[in-house]
């Protein structure tokens, strides 16, 4: 609150340059989440939380050094770009525009209100950005997971002394059973959940040796709590659990599981991060 205050009573002009860029970026963050509850896609709104309270803390630590772009080149290019975003969203709204909405409509405002010229200091942001999208350009059917997913369900339970068998992508189970397919392997939530450990490693930056470990840990995450849901799903998919069985199955029951796999991510990161930064005893 505190932060919201200054942005917003600040009188000096790179405090009303700012003023007015945030106010524009939180009009185009807006309008995504629109987009998202329009195409129903409520986990999918959890992670574009993230994605702009990560791009707004980044901001922040620039704000004494914002500018409003002079480059009227720049600027005009920017409206275009933002204009085109604003009626692709319209005509077409899809997954895909959902995904690289923030990407596309962030680059039009940063050639309005900062410039092309200084893109290299904001690359942090386009990198968190650009990887954002990247789960909607990938099929499900990419690395054949189906397969490995039903597996490790089926293991899953069968460690848990439930009887379980599997045959390819079929989980089977007394009186029920699930077919795991290519859109419930878990391939999205896997590049989701990468997309968020870059969104931690940069607002959050730990060391250079510690990135791609935590990138896979995100990763393994993703693909394990994808794998327990499914597990679960296969144990409540008898008919008299038809009721709790299409709850979790449903995007609400989604994203319950989207929205735990976040928090045990964050927990594990930060609690990673700072052991990591513990001085070594003497």
């Amino acid at each position: 609150m505190q932060r919201l205050k200054q942005i917003l009573l600040d009188e000096d002009k790179n405090g009303s340059d700012f003023r007015t860029g945030v106010i524009c970026l939180c009009v185009l963050s807006l309008i995504h989440f629109l987009l998202g509850f329009y195409l129903g896609k409520q986990a999918f709104l959890m992670m574009s939380l993230l994605l702009w309270a990560s791009i707004s803390m980044l901001l922040w630590d620039r704000r004494q050094h914002f500018k409003i772009n002079q480059d009227k080149v720049s600027s005009f290019l920017g409206y275009v770009l933002v204009a085109a975003v604003l009626v692709i969203s319209i005509v077409r709204p899809g997954e895909k525009m959902l995904g690289f909405f923030p990407l596309a409509a962030y680059l039009g405002w940063f050639l309005i209100f900062i410039g092309a010229a200084q893109a290299k200091l904001y690359f942090k942001e386009f990198c968190i950005l650009a990887i954002f999208g990247i789960p909607k350009l990938v099929p499900d059917t990419a690395f054949g997971l189906a397969p490995i997913t039903a597996k490790f369900a089926a293991y899953a339970l069968w460690y848990l002394g439930y009887p379980v068998s599997t045959n390819g992508f079929y989980i089977q189970v007394p009186n029920g059973g699930v077919e795991v397919v290519p859109a419930c392997s878990g391939i999205n939530l896997i590049l989701h959940m990468l997309s968020i450990a870059v969104i931690f490693l940069c607002v959050f930056p730990t060391r250079r040796s510690h990135c791609i470990p935590f990138a896979l840990l995100a990763m393994l995450l993703g693909f394990a709590m994808n794998g327990i849901r499914v597990a679960m799903l296969a144990v409540l998919s008898p008919p008299q659990f038809s009721a709790q069985f299409h709850y979790w199955h449903s995007a609400s029951g989604a994203s319950l599981f989207v929205l735990l796999t976040l928090v045990i991510y964050g927990v594990l990161y930060f609690s990673l991060l700072k052991s990591t930064h513990q001085p070594n005893p003497q």
